[in-house]
């Protein structure tokens, strides 16, 4: 009987938290994109973060968070081999406005604060960034916001790698260590549902046709001319 009433107080419990978990990771999702950039480029991709609506009633005000993201296997100090392309910069914070709407705001009572943990360039970041005040925490309203700019040098390096919102720190003994938002209600901090992504080069961005060098349009615009001319002949003949 004693076993049968732990069993069943276990699982009401485990699903009461599952609810929980849920209500909160469900609420929040983070895109990583698919990125595709130009070889020997240093593009800048952007990180999304997407709230419905549901957060304020869910977990609270939100007030920091801790940004997990890896490249590839992570490289040689996270047990990888990977060596490029490598992240160069990482930006987790910016000015909410129109166009440009970050979901830690600068300009937000006394701003925000981003303490990095690894030293860059590398294939991986760890940077916890959190609002300097408690007082400037806030529900988050529905909607998409900037979580975060990664900077990398692509310079030499072609072909396609895995972009992943979370750090595997199994060599240290940590298991994997997901992105994650800390906020001023109970469990206090909560993993959203992330979404990877990857970046990839390509010899021309998507929309954009390659210019032709200047050997190569005068060569275009002589078989032009000769097309015209045939074509003039065919129709008097």
């Amino acid at each position: 009987m004693r076993f049968r009433a732990a069993r069943r107080w276990w699982c009401t419990t485990a699903s009461a938290l599952a609810v929980l978990w849920c209500a909160q990771a469900c609420a929040v999702t983070i895109t990583i994109g698919d990125h595709a950039v130009l070889t020997d480029d240093q593009p800048t991709v952007t990180v999304y973060a997407t709230f419905d609506g549901t957060e304020a009633a869910s977990f609270g005000n939100l007030g920091g968070m801790n940004f997990y993201l890896q490249v590839g296997d992570g490289g040689g100090e996270l047990g990888g081999v990977d060596t490029a392309p490598p992240l160069i910069a990482v930006n987790t914070a910016g000015p909410r406005a129109a166009g440009d709407n970050w979901l830690f705001d600068t300009n937000r009572g006394a701003g925000v604060s981003a303490n990095p943990q690894n030293v860059l360039p590398n294939m991986y970041a760890i940077v916890y960034q959190n609002y300097n005040d408690a007082a400037d925490y806030e529900a988050v309203a529905a909607g998409t916001y900037k979580l975060a700019e990664l900077t990398f040098d692509t310079t030499g390096w072609t072909g396609s790698i895995a972009l992943r919102g979370s750090v595997d720190a199994t060599a240290y003994g940590m298991g994997v260590m997901p992105t994650e938002f800390t906020v001023d209600q109970s469990p206090y901090m909560f993993v959203p549902t992330i979404v990877d992504g990857s970046l990839f080069t390509v010899e021309t961005l998507p929309g954009n046709n390659p210019v032709p060098e200047p050997a190569t349009f005068a060569l275009l615009s002589i078989a032009a001319c000769a097309a015209l001319v045939g074509r003039r002949r065919l129709l008097q003949s």
